[in-house]
């Protein structure tokens, strides 16, 4: 995906792109950590998923640490987008739980969802103090160098 024509210019707007989405998550997690509500762990999971995005595209100038980044991040946005569902899943059967059978109505579905979505957020969490660990200057700079290598690499293929 990343082509020969890719200059340094280039790579700035890249990188600044990559950075920016990267804080934002971070950010985003932040939010999720002070106020786990459904609208704050979807912010999360929609910025994880575009830094995901990025991730697979930028893949290739480094596929064994960025890949297992990757790994990482579509981790994290499975386990944010799981508790999703189940914040959706919680929401109709309290707005229905007059239709359920049993003597104490959805009690034990609410429950069993609440010790679900207390594992997904716990693991998404674990996941995501270690994706978001670093200051997002490190991050862009760590990129960087994986662009500068891979550049350099290319030029030296392209010689031999």
């Amino acid at each position: 995906i990343l082509t020969a024509r890719l200059s340094a210019k280039r790579w700035e707007e890249i990188g600044a792109g990559l950075g920016r989405v990267y804080h934002s998550g971070r950010k985003a997690m932040k939010q999720a950590q002070k106020t786990p509500s459904p609208e704050c762990l979807h912010e999360w999971r929609k910025q994880a998923k575009y830094l995901w995005h990025q991730l697979q595209l930028l893949e290739q100038m480094a596929p064994g640490p960025i890949g297992a980044l990757a790994d990482q991040m579509h981790k994290l946005s499975d386990y944010l987008g799981d508790d999703h569902d189940l914040a959706v899943l919680r929401e109709k059967v309290t707005t229905y739980a007059d239709k359920f059978p049993a003597p104490d109505g959805p009690r034990g579905l609410l429950a069993l969802i609440d010790r679900c979505q207390d594992r997904l957020r716990a693991r998404a969490f674990f996941v995501g103090r270690r994706i978001y660990a670093d200051k997002p200057a490190d991050f862009t700079n760590r990129f960087t160098r994986y662009w500068r290598r891979w550049n350099k690499q290319r030029r030296q293929r392209a010689k031999a």
